[in-house]
């Protein structure tokens, strides 16, 4: 069952934000300590379950999972349903999907009676009206902190992005070794720093082959590669300051995040529902963010 308030993906942005003094964030995740900057690496299509079935095909991502949650090696939950739109919305507003609005893949338009897909946003209605609250990258680009998100191009005007992920700079990288780089040069142009990076092949990879297919296993290898990347980057606290953690975590977005944060602090993986497994949908390259069911 989703641990809204307390342990869910909904509650992992506004603990970060909280961390780095944004006000009118609460801490849900108390386990995690506060840091000065926060990177939050999403990997769509891939959860708890399956990090846990394929440690050889993931070695590094493996060796920290007994930090989730500081050091508590307990996952986080996603919320329901962990689909692709609904999950996205819950990361970047920090709420439960009965406040942002996007409640699953597709919904009743009340407007129009019509059934609208809230992943493409087909048929169109206005973004804000239909999701007009903050995210947190709003709130704490408002509060001084330096907010990034880096992810591919083709996700920077989109519908969803715009409801569940804008605030501050948006930085379109196409490669994920451009987008790893790029993230922890984000993360320490900042004396706060709050960046997000994200990659979707694992997830395509699930649609088009099979999870446990080769090819979703070169994927997941691939990704690995690219978290260590990433935390080998961290920027590291001041010498007189305890040692920071280099800590992630494994949520959904339907199915998955990865954080790192810096200075003493502190993500641990955290963890998918049952439904963390990929349906059978094709993805496109053109798709929104994590296109899935």
């Amino acid at each position: 069952m989703p641990e809204y308030g307390s342990g869910s993906l909904a509650d992992l942005l506004p603990t970060l934000a909280a961390g780095l003094g944004v006000p009118g964030m609460t801490p849900a995740l108390a386990e995690l300590t506060p840091a000065d900057r926060a990177c939050v690496f999403l990997i769509d299509g891939l959860g708890w379950e399956q990090l846990r079935a394929h440690p050889e095909d993931a070695p590094f991502m493996t060796s920290l999972l007994g930090s989730s949650r500081g050091g508590t090696g307990r996952p986080i939950t996603a919320g329901y349903p962990a689909t692709t739109a609904t999950s996205l919305a819950s990361v970047g507003t920090g709420l439960p999907p009965g406040a942002h609005g996007l409640p699953g893949y597709t919904v009743r338009n009340p407007d129009t009676g019509e059934l609208m897909n809230q992943l493409r946003w087909q048929p169109w209605t206005d973004p804000h009206a239909w999701q007009p609250r903050p995210t947190v990258f709003q709130l704490a680009h408002e509060a001084g902190v330096h907010a990034v998100q880096v992810s591919s191009p083709h996700f920077e005007n989109t519908p969803l992005t715009r409801v569940a992920l804008s605030g501050g700079t948006f930085l379109g990288r196409l490669s994920g070794e451009e987008r790893m780089d790029l993230a922890a040069e984000q993360l320490a142009a900042g004396d706060r720093s709050l960046v997000y990076t994200y990659y979707a092949e694992v997830d395509g990879a699930g649609h088009r082959f099979g999870v446990d297919s080769d090819t979703w296993r070169g994927q997941l290898g691939h990704v690995d590669r690219l978290v260590q990347r990433l935390a080998e980057q961290l920027p590291r606290a001041a010498p007189s300051t305890s040692p920071p953690t280099t800590a992630w975590s494994t949520c959904p977005s339907t199915r998955s995040t990865a954080s790192t944060s810096t200075r003493t602090g502190s993500c641990g993986p955290v963890s998918p529902s049952s439904a963390e497994r990929a349906a059978p949908v094709t993805s496109t390259p053109s798709r929104e963010p994590g296109a899935t069911c």
